[in-house]
């Protein structure tokens, strides 16, 4: 479960009972930081009081589960601020850290997209238009210079980046949204199907407008299996180097 924490600790002693295998916890930054790139006064202390009381209650109760992984990403708000973003991650005591490069795109790629998605499913896909987003004036220098710190310190817990880029590829990842820096042929929809909120399955969670079926109505796996999951993965697998368009800064496939 990816979660912002807000609901951790009223629902804490039901996760901890139902042996939950994982939370992942968004965490951007220390205190202040968190609560600007969330945009909520207040929302550090939700998460940290949530995240307390699941520890609290796996520690009285023996248990092992769920493990507790934090995941920070990057973002113009918070990257002059990543060293101090593990440390106040280390605080926690979580089983693992994962800082993610953000996630966007351009509209010359959305729309190329859009194309593909139509001409292969029918679909016009709507949720890549929220992430058009130019870097071009970001400090990557500084960016660089966070990352080399955090990768040269030795953390009680791991700590990895994705994608795991070398230091020459960063700017470039930012910049030039159309280059994969040599990723191709996503895994994902064949390994993982994501439920939303309102109970919808859909292959990837970055593809929510691709609709494969509703747990309200359907079990899990008939969904995984069924013809729409089918004509997804095979739509992917024809297309060039088996990614569309809007995979190339896709976590699910740089992730694996």
């Amino acid at each position: 479960m990816v979660t912002n924490g807000v609901k951790l600790e009223e629902k804490a002693e039901t996760i901890v009972d139902n042996e939950w295998d994982m939370i992942c916890v968004s965490l951007d930054g220390p205190e202040d930081v968190h609560d600007k790139c969330r945009g909520v006064k207040g929302a550090y202390k939700t998460m940290k009081k949530g995240v307390e009381k699941i520890n609290e209650i796996k520690y009285n109760k023996g248990g092992k589960r769920p493990k507790m992984f934090f995941l920070t990403t990057l973002s113009s708000t918070n990257y002059d601020y990543l060293l101090e973003t593990v440390e106040e991650c280390e605080k926690f005591q979580p089983d693992s850290l994962v800082i993610y490069y953000s996630w966007f795109t351009s509209q010359v790629v959305g729309e190329k997209h859009s194309a593909v998605l139509q001409k292969e499913l029918g679909v016009e896909p709507f949720a890549w238009k929220s992430y058009v987003r130019y870097n071009s004036g970001s400090d990557f220098e500084a960016l660089k210079n966070s990352v080399r710190e955090v990768k040269k310190r030795k953390w009680s817990f791991p700590v990895s980046f994705v994608p795991n880029l070398p230091k020459s590829e960063i700017e470039t990842y930012y910049t030039d949204p159309t280059d994969f820096l040599g990723w191709n042929n996503c895994l994902t929809p064949w390994v993982e199907a994501n439920i939303m909120p309102n109970g919808d399955v859909v292959n990837c969670r970055d593809f929510p407008d691709t609709v494969m079926g509703n747990i309200k109505n359907h079990k899990l796996m008939e969904i995984y299996n069924n013809e729409r999951f089918k004509q997804f993965r095979r739509a992917l697998a024809d297309q060039p180097d088996g990614v569309f368009p809007l995979c190339s800064r896709c976590c699910g496939l740089m992730g694996f």
